[in-house]
């Protein structure tokens, strides 16, 4: 009998979520949006760091910038032999200075907390 044969449930149609879900666009933008808002809830939380204030991890880059041109220009004035695939030297000992300078240059950043030092 025709009245006695179970009905198929009816399909709803999509709600917004799912239509939100399905389309890969529309996802990433809400996505997007989700993002910037918890950088900025994050961002608003920061403090700047005082004048005089050096973080641990902030001195240890520091030192570890001064060290390390210490350690090149004494290693190149003490004669270490800085050898190249043309056999030249002298091009590799500006290198070396080149390399020591910014070191130092970036130590004094930090130390001036300038932001472009610290990345």
């Amino acid at each position: 009998m025709p009245g006695d044969a179970q009905a198929a449930p009816r399909r709803l149609p999509p709600s917004a979520e799912e239509t939100r879900a399905a389309d890969p666009a529309v996802a990433y933008a809400d996505r997007q949006a989700r993002t910037e808002a918890r950088n900025a809830e994050l961002r608003a939380k920061l403090v700047p760091l005082a004048p005089d204030e050096h973080p641990r991890p902030l001195k240890a880059a520091m030192v570890t910038c001064v060290v390390l041109a210490a350690a090149n220009v004494a290693l190149a004035l003490s004669g270490y032999e800085i050898a190249s695939e043309d056999g030249s030297s002298s091009s590799n000992y500006v290198g070396v200075t080149l390399f020591s300078i910014i070191l130092l240059i970036a130590a004094v950043g930090m130390y001036k907390h300038r932001y472009w030092a610290i990345l």
